[in-house]
This record gives C-alpha cells, structure tokens and sequence, in this order.
C-alpha cells in the first residue's frame, strides 16, 4: 500500500488552534482495478500543528515538503514538513485569507483575502512580488496554472452590489491584467463585461 497525507484546519479546544496532518493508505491493486469501487478515509493524525490564528485554507506543495495556511488575522504561514516548523509567516491581508495555492517550482506562493488583495510571494524571500488590488472586491478563491507561473485564475464578489465575477490573472511587466471569463450574475444573453483595473506591487 501507498500512503497519502492531506491537512485539514480543526479547533482542538475554545483557545487551541491547529493543522491536522491525517493519514491514510491506498491499495494500489485496488485502485487498479476499480479506483471507484472504495473509499479511503484519513485513519491516524500523524502531527498537530498549533498556530496562533484560525487556519481557514491549506494547501501542499508539489513535493508535499511544504504547508501553506492561510488564516484568518490575514497572515499566510509556510511550515517546512520535515520538521513540523514555521518556515515563513507572510503578512500582507487585512483580512481573512480565502486560498493558498503553490506554483509548480515552489518558489512562489498566490493567496488571496477577503480585502480585494491577490499576491503572489517569493517564499524564500517572504515578499510580495506581484500584487492585484480591488476596491469593493473581495477574492473568494484563486488558483496557479498547473504550468505557468504567470498565469491564475481569480473567482471573486463585489461588496457593494450582489455580483460575482471568475477571471483569469495575467502577471506581466507592466502589472497585473484581468479577463472576466465568467460572472454568473450577468443575463445568459449577454457577455460577460471585462476586468477591472489592477495595482501592481
């Protein structure tokens, strides 16, 4: 059998707060055979990561070396997996974090927050390299292309009028542009308007 690790956010008690890292094993004749016919369930906690605020969204790394958890307070915490530690704490939102998500190489890490903010970070260097701000916006989620580091796709709402909004982000030179692929608010007849404008950072 092979094993396979996920995290999840959990509260332990009124004043804890931690990751659970759970762990399960696959049968891999199994999944050969019929990979519908079982489901596996996470079966030990394998470690308890304590963090100072509620952790809303994780995500592993490619490797699965690295954890990123975005919380509440708005801080992104980056734990080295070997050791269990805090690697990095990123501070940038105002606001809780809505989604982690790594590119393809590690080096960099996209969160976005509930304070209109989508920043790409240079993990190493805990910076922000690239930044999108939007007023009476607030990002719900986005993801890294699975290839392109330049590229991620943005689901966000307005806080000001009951409308929603999916683009694609293109990271370039000059700053970040936006193209509306989707808001599913607007009338089926007609087009979806273009992306606002972005502050680079």
């Amino acid at each position: 059998p092979s094993t396979e690790r996920l995290a999840c956010a959990a509260t332990t008690s009124p004043t804890t707060r931690a990751v659970l890292v759970l762990r399960t094993h696959t049968h891999m004749n199994l999944a050969l055979l019929d990979p519908f016919s079982h489901n596996e369930l996470p079966e030990v906690i394998e470690a308890k990561l304590e963090v100072p605020s509620t952790v809303s969204v994780c995500a592993f790394n490619r490797r699965g070396s690295m954890l990123a958890g975005g919380c509440d307070n708005g801080h992104v915490i980056v734990w080295d997996f070997e050791t269990h530690g805090v690697a990095r704490t990123l501070e940038l939102h105002e606001a809780p974090v809505t989604s982690v998500s790594w590119t393809k190489s590690s080096r960099r890490l996209l969160s976005s927050g509930a304070d209109g903010r989508l920043a790409v970070w240079d993990v190493l260097g805990a910076c922000v390299v690239q930044l999108l701000a939007r007023e009476n916006l607030e990002f719900t989620g986005a993801s890294t292309h699975p290839l392109r580091r330049d590229v991620c796709l943005a689901c966000s709402s307005s806080t000001v009028v009951a409308s929603r909004e999916v683009s694609l982000v293109f990271w370039e030179a000059a700053g970040p542009r936006s193209l509306a692929l989707l808001s599913p608010d607007a009338p089926a007849d007609e087009p979806a308007g273009g992306g606002g404008e972005g502050a680079a950072g």
